[in-house]
Order: structure tokens, then C-alpha cells, then sequence
């Protein structure tokens, strides 16, 4: 006898699965709402987050953030999950709201390791297992930080782990695929409802009129008080999204075509400066050398020359007594000693000396620099002669 229908499940018994599944769903979620009125776990008016023109994506934080106080998630597993997968993250009842405790997460998760600030724009390395993620600024710097002579001197590794990427190629057209680095969404909105949250909580003790609301914040410290949405800490994380992003936009759109010329200028355009290095370079050595030869030539030497009889040690406690610093040429800006005692510089000018107080006198003297008389400004702007006994 033929079949009605095909062999399989009838459009009936997919209809009753469909209720089931739904059902089951439903009932879970009542059963999550009951055990936590049981527990007694509840967001408080303080943890409410209050609603601000913002993006999709600042949108979703907030709904994460009104989550946090509830949920203490492993944050590793959050940065090693893939982008934009949460399905995966071990979320367990959290038993109060504690702000410490969301600050402390704050600094020891989202803490970047190349500026050691508050992650802005947290991105990472395109093709890595790690999804370690940064500043996107400064995992930009890091990048080009080795880009020079046209190529990339070595393999671009992460700055946590070493673990590196594909060569980047240049030659042209680019494939847009091979853009190094990847926006790490799940960083991001966890940053953020960490930071709206202390926020929340800064705003409600410092605006608010409500005696019960600021008492139940009273464990907000200036810390804290930092992260409100009119406070330095986070307009200058504002100010440094902004900035990450802006660079990436740049690099982006003229990735396919960029070539070495364009790579390097837009290193320069990142603000790298291999001078901020540790390690000097021979640009710096130069540079150091050529300042220190310019402050030597613009400071009067105030010491005789040795075969003139100058006594060093007395120099040095003239200049002691005065708390000023003798600086020496010891190349081309030797002082030579005349005849007279005096000091002249190597540019044939006069002579310069100061009395025991260090003020500026001017005289012949004689050889032995004890006769002859000076000249002296008192400690009124006055001149004084002063006769040697």
C-alpha cells in the first residue's frame, strides 16, 4: 500500500516539537527567576542603568551591565572566546553588588599591557588563537614599531603571548582579508558595563538628593568617584576610543592599495617614535652629545687653567658656598688664565670673576689675584669698592 506522505516526521509531530522546545524554554526561565527571588538577588535602583543616546553596541553593554552585579564571569574565558560568541562563557550567581569588586575586575582584566591604562577600543590580532586584546592604538604602534627600510624586519607576534600572524605582503592590490587586526567585541562590552556601572554608581553619589541612595553608596571612594561619566577617567578613555578608531578608519580604507611609502607614513602618522625606546640609538647618542656641548658653550667656566697656578679646590667651595654648579669644558671652551689673574674665554672677550657671595665683580688684578681693586654689586644693586687687606 503507497505511503501518504514521505518517510520522516509529519509536519504535525514538527509543530509539537516546536511547542516543546518553546515550552522548555519558558519554564527554564521561570525557574531561573524563582531560584533568584529566592536567593534574594535583585538589582537595586543604584545598579539601574540610565538610558543614553548611544550606539547597537553601547546599547548591548548596558544590558550586560545590568547583569554584572549578578554574575561573576571568568574574564579569560571571555577574551579567548571567539568574537561575538558568548554562548560558550560561564556565568554562575553572583551573591551582591560590590563596586570593589567591579573595580578590581576592572584593573586586573582590561588593564593594556603596552600602556597600562584602561583599555580603549579593545582590539586584537587578526588569525591568532590568543585574542589577547589592547589598546587599538597601541597594538598599531606595535605593528609598525618593526616596519622599517619598506618590510616588516620581523614577524608581528602579540605582545602578551608571541604568538604571531601571517607575513603581511606588499604587494598590491591587498586583499582586505589580510587586515591585521579585529575589533574584540566581547572585550568591549564587558569594559563597558564594567565602566557604566562605576559610573552609575559616581553620578548617584555625587548628583544625587536622595538620602538613601548616596547612604547605600557610602563604600565609593575618590577611585571610584574618577569613573564618573563628567570625570577624567572616562572622558579620557572617550578621548582615546575616538583616537584608536580614527586611526584604524585611516589604515582600513587604503589597506588594498598601501604601500611602502604609505606604510610609512602612516607610522609617522600613528605618532611611533623609536626615541621613546629604552635602549638609546645612535641618533640619540648624537643628539645627546650635540645638547650637551651647547649647554656647555653657553655657561662661563669658572676655574683657571692648572700650569696658571689655579687652585681647583678653592673653586669648588666658592661654588659649594653658593650652591651653583662649575661646569668644565674639556675640549674647546678651556678658560685660559692672563697675566693678571684674570679668566678669558677662547673668543677674546673679558675676563668674568665673582667675589666670596658669587656676585659679579669686574678689576685687574695681579698675578697673585690679592691686589687691586673691585668693583662689586651690594645687595642693593649698588656698587661697593672693596680694598684687599
Amino acid at each position: 500500500m503507497p505511503l501518504s506522505s514521505p518517510p520522516g516526521s509529519s509536519r504535525r509531530s514538527d509543530k509539537n516539537l516546536h511547542a516543546v522546545t518553546r515550552d522548555t524554554t519558558r519554564l527554564q526561565r521561570m525557574l531561573s527567576t524563582i531560584r533568584e527571588e529566592r536567593a534574594g538577588v535583585q538589582l537595586s535602583d543604584k545598579a539601574r542603568v540610565l538610558e543614553r543616546d548611544s550606539s547597537d553596541e553601547e546599547h548591548a553593554a548596558v544590558d550586560l551591565a545590568n547583569a554584572l552585579p549578578l554574575l561573576h564571569v571568568d574574564e579569560r574565558a571571555v577574551l579567548s572566546t571567539p568574537l561575538a560568541d558568548t554562548s560558550s562563557l560561564n556565568f554562575t550567581l553572583k551573591p551582591s553588588f560590590d563596586l570593589q569588586w567591579i573595580k578590581s575586575e576592572l584593573y586586573d582584566k582590561f588593564t593594556c599591557e603596552l600602556c597600562t591604562n584602561i583599555i580603549a577600543s579593545p582590539y586584537s590580532l587578526k588569525a591568532s588563537e590568543c585574542k589577547h586584546a589592547f589598546c587599538a592604538i597601541c597594538l598599531l604602534r606595535w605593528i609598525f614599531k618593526d616596519f622599517r627600510d619598506g618590510a616588516w624586519s620581523s614577524p608581528i607576534k602579540c605582545p602578551s603571548c608571541t604568538t604571531t600572524i601571517p607575513s603581511i605582503t606588499m604587494q598590491t592590490p591587498r586583499d582586505p582579508m589580510t587586515f591585521p587586526l579585529v575589533p574584540n567585541h566581547v572585550a568591549l562590552k564587558m569594559l563597558h558595563a564594567y565602566i557604566t556601572v562605576l559610573s552609575d554608581a559616581a553620578d548617584t553619589f555625587l548628583y544625587s538628593f536622595s538620602d538613601t541612595e548616596r547612604t547605600a553608596l557610602e563604600d565609593v571612594d575618590d577611585d571610584t568617584l574618577a569613573w564618573g561619566w563628567a570625570m577624567p577617567g572616562v572622558r579620557d578613555l572617550r578621548t582615546r576610543e575616538r583616537e584608536g578608531q580614527d586611526f584604524l578608519s585611516e589604515l582600513r580604507d587604503n589597506w588594498a592599495d598601501a604601500n611602502a611609502v604609505a606604510f610609512a607614513s602612516y607610522k609617522d602618522f600613528v605618532g611611533y617614535d623609536p626615541h621613546d625606546s629604552a635602549v638609546p640609538t645612535e641618533c640619540d647618542e648624537i643628539s645627546l652629545a650635540a645638547d650637551s656641548d651647547h649647554h656647555l658653550r653657553g655657561n662661563v667656566s669658572a676655574h683657571e687653567d692648572n700650569d696658571e697656578g689655579g687652585d681647583d679646590d678653592d673653586i669648588g667651595a666658592e661654588a659649594n658656598d653658593s650652591d651653583r654648579m662649575v661646569e668644565r669644558d674639556e675640549d674647546e671652551n678651556e678658560p685660559i688664565a692672563d697675566g693678571d689673574g684674570g679668566v678669558q674665554s677662547d673668543d677674546k672677550e673679558d675676563g668674568v670673576e665673582y667675589d666670596d657671595e658669587y656676585r659679579l665683580c669686574s678689576g685687574p688684578h695681579d698675578a697673585d689675584n690679592h691686589s687691586g681693586t673691585e668693583q662689586c654689586d651690594d645687595e642693593d644693586g649698588g656698587i661697593v669698592d672693596g680694598v684687599d687687606d
